[in-house]
């Protein structure tokens, strides 16, 4: 959740690929934005379940090692970036 004097925004989380000797950064995208005026009638508690249904609905089973992989770690939508590098020899 981030806070502004205009809005409550609701963010998932993400990671982005800087490059180089960096690698990734933890990071976050916008999922739904509220308006200060709009919060009283909002339920909050039901908008981050939502978010967090949202997020959990994001991740996919990689069709190699069988585990759950958010879309900033996968190569295809079922295969993540370890088994692409083992298995497809893809270098990132």
């Amino acid at each position: 959740v981030l806070v502004t004097r205009e809005a409550l925004e609701l963010r998932l989380p993400t990671v982005e690929w800087t490059g180089g000797a960096h690698g990734p950064a933890d990071s976050s995208r916008l999922w739904k934005r509220v308006l200060v005026e709009e919060l009283e009638e909002v339920d909050l508690r039901d908008m981050m379940c939502q978010a967090r249904k949202a997020r959990e609905q994001q991740f996919s089973e990689c069709r190699y090692c069988g585990r759950l992989v958010p879309p900033e770690h996968r190569f295809s939508e079922d295969v993540c970036h370890g088994c692409a590098s083992e298995y497809r020899g893809i270098v990132f």
